[in-house]
């Protein structure tokens, strides 16, 4: 089995990733993280930690070759829906994309640049300015909007996942198939808690509707010009 969880930066696609990942190793007694430190070690894929990058044809043949129910595969990244991709799909590949309300994810972008700023990390530090927030997200809301009408993914909102983590992924168990119980679910949900130590920075605090009470006014209403269509179009409110 192959999973991706994709979605857009900042909308939980990360945590989603860990829960599949603890979900994967209950159901299968697996580590779905080792095949892909294999092929990266090979050079058929790139890895940095869970993320794998440069997602090209012969990268993802190689991870399907290499999935199986004996060895589990969950990758996380931030891809559009290419034709290689709907191929992989295709090919028995699944795909969990988180989504979140687009004026949220300028602010947490924010923070993220803020928190990042003297790293190594420098791809939100543009966020500082609004019309560069804006027109990444528009950008980001674009992408999501081509994953929200392909039939072989399975959509989580951020704004579901983080207040009801256990009804949210019984869902995606479902949708994907995965011979999940209550029970691996809780301790799932159990160890993700667990490994949240103490002193080690979360990028997302897991507020949502964030904009409503951070936003100035200002840009909320130039969010509220520029990014309506999109922020309706994925289900949100502007308000």
């Amino acid at each position: 089995m192959l999973i991706f969880s994709n979605g857009m930066p900042k909308s939980g696609s990360t945590l989603a990733r860990n829960y599949l990942f603890y979900l994967m190793q209950f159901c299968y007694g697996a580590d779905p993280l080792s095949p892909l430190k294999s092929l990266a070690e090979r050079g058929e894929i790139k890895l940095v930690g869970s993320f794998v990058s440069g997602l090209d044809d012969s990268a993802m043949k190689a991870m399907l070759k290499a999935s199986s129910p004996a060895t589990p595969i969950i990758a996380k990244c931030h891809q559009p829906l290419t034709k290689e991709f709907s191929d992989c799909i295709n090919d028995g590949a699944k795909v969990v994309y988180t989504y979140r309300h687009p004026f949220d994810i300028i602010l947490s972008s924010r923070d993220h640049a803020e928190r990042t700023s003297q790293s190594k990390m420098p791809q939100f530090q543009g966020f500082a300015e609004d019309d560069f927030a804006m027109r990444t997200v528009k950008r980001y809301c674009q992408v999501a909007l081509e994953w929200k009408d392909c039939p072989g993914a399975c959509l989580v909102r951020y704004e579901d996942l983080v207040p009801d983590p256990a009804t949210t992924l019984s869902k995606v168990c479902s949708e994907l198939n995965l011979p999940a119980s209550k029970d691996h679910v809780a301790a799932t949900i159990a160890q993700e808690l667990r490994v949240r130590a103490p002193g080690i920075s979360q990028f997302n605090t897991g507020k949502t509707y964030r904009f409503r009470r951070e936003m100035d006014k200002d840009l909320l209403a130039s969010c509220q010009a520029e990014l309506r269509d999109e922020v309706l179009a994925l289900g949100y409110s502007i308000e």
